[in-house]
């Protein structure tokens, strides 16, 4: 059996991103072929955002004269969904839910996902996707993360811009407080460019004017929420972020150490000079 998977177009739906081919050929064999059509539903349980054509085979062994099968799909927001009736479909004529459900949450983007089917009538699938969180520099790659640090994807990064850059181990799980403290001051955290984790212990944070904040690791009478208080304080009244400066060096509760630029030491050397 060569099982065709077909996905309706619904024009009032938001377009894809790209259009696949509405049909492809599912068996080149001379095998039977199965109709299957794979439906994205908006009204169970949530409205789907996005429709596109999908095709895949499955060689199996079941009559041409069988009823078509379905597959109703709803969550599917950024899921491949060639990807997912290939998943579905390499399993074979034999599939269970569980089965369907291990093979489907092994895809990049699906956290979890709700299968069901009576006796062999349509596949019902909802999906949960997960949510990009952060853009991770990782074992010389940049990823798209969820919160956990799950990796989701690597490519087409050009669509994720507006997440935060982290490197660093640890970077993921440890973000989300940082970048609370950050918005405390949403004039500064405009201008951070990247959070790079240290040792999975403190944080450095680079702005956009090549600046990098070294924060000290948490503590209990000075940790990075007063570090940055203060520097937040400094950095609007000498305005910092536009000196000649490559490192202001918080890590110290009573010394603060500013590493300049190549120019900001020569501009330092000439005003000595003429004093």
């Amino acid at each position: 059996m060569s099982l065709r998977l077909t996905l309706p177009r619904f024009d009032r739906l938001p377009r894809f991103d790209r259009v696949g081919p509405l049909l492809r050929p599912a068996g080149r064999a001379g095998l039977l072929a199965l109709a299957v059509a794979v439906v994205l539903v908006p009204d169970w349980p949530s409205v789907a955002e996005r429709t596109r054509a999908g095709v895949a085979g499955w060689i199996g062994a079941q009559a041409a004269e069988a009823d078509p099968a379905r597959v109703y799909v709803s969550g599917a927001a950024r899921t491949d969904l060639d990807a997912l009736a290939q998943a579905i479909t390499a399993l074979g004529p034999a599939a269970t839910p569980q089965a369907v459900r291990d093979r489907v949450e092994a895809m990049a983007w699906v956290e979890t996902a709700h299968v069901r089917r009576h006796a062999l009538g349509p596949w019902h699938i909802r999906l949960e996707e997960r949510e990009p969180f952060a853009r991770w520099q990782s074992d010389g790659a940049l990823w798209v993360v969820d919160r956990s640090g799950h990796k989701i994807t690597s490519q087409r990064l050009h669509r994720f811009t507006d997440l935060p850059l982290l490197s660093g181990p640890g970077a993921p799980q440890a973000a989300p407080a940082m970048l609370a403290l950050l918005d405390q001051a949403p004039d500064l955290a405009d201008r951070v460019h990247a959070l790079i984790r240290m040792g999975d212990r403190r944080w450095d944070v680079r702005f956009d004017s090549g600046i990098t904040l070294a924060l000290p690791e948490p503590d209990a009478a000075y940790g990075p929420a007063a570090a940055w208080d203060e520097f937040v304080s400094l950095a609007r009244a000498h305005r910092l972020l536009d000196r000649e400066i490559l490192v202001v060096d918080m890590r110290l509760p009573e010394r603060l150490t500013l590493q300049l630029t190549n120019r900001g030491k020569a501009m330092v050397h000439a005003e000595k000079r003429r004093s």
